[in-house]
């Protein structure tokens, strides 16, 4: 039997943190820039940003939802289980 192991993503480029967590490449450069996302240049123009640090950055940055969009959102809900029943 062979065994299977996963290896877990420790490090991104600026491009790769991007698409794996869907946020811009604009947004995370200016995070960068303001100092609230650490990240490492590795040669002259490779930046490496820990998996961690993104989803520390991504806790403290989370958007909460208003009373209003929490209604809809729950209202939408609602309709879809009212449908499928």
């Amino acid at each position: 039997m062979a065994a299977t192991t996963t290896i877990e993503r420790r490090g991104y480029t600026l491009r790769a943190a991007s698409r794996a967590y869907g946020i811009s490449r604009w947004t995370l450069a200016a995070a960068i820039r303001r100092g609230e996302l650490p990240a490492a240049r590795l040669g002259t123009h490779r930046l490496t940003i820990l998996a961690s640090d993104i989803e520390s950055f991504l806790r403290r940055h989370a958007v909460r939802p208003t009373s209003h969009a929490e209604a809809v959102v729950e209202e939408v809900l609602r309709r879809e289980e009212q449908r499928s029943a």
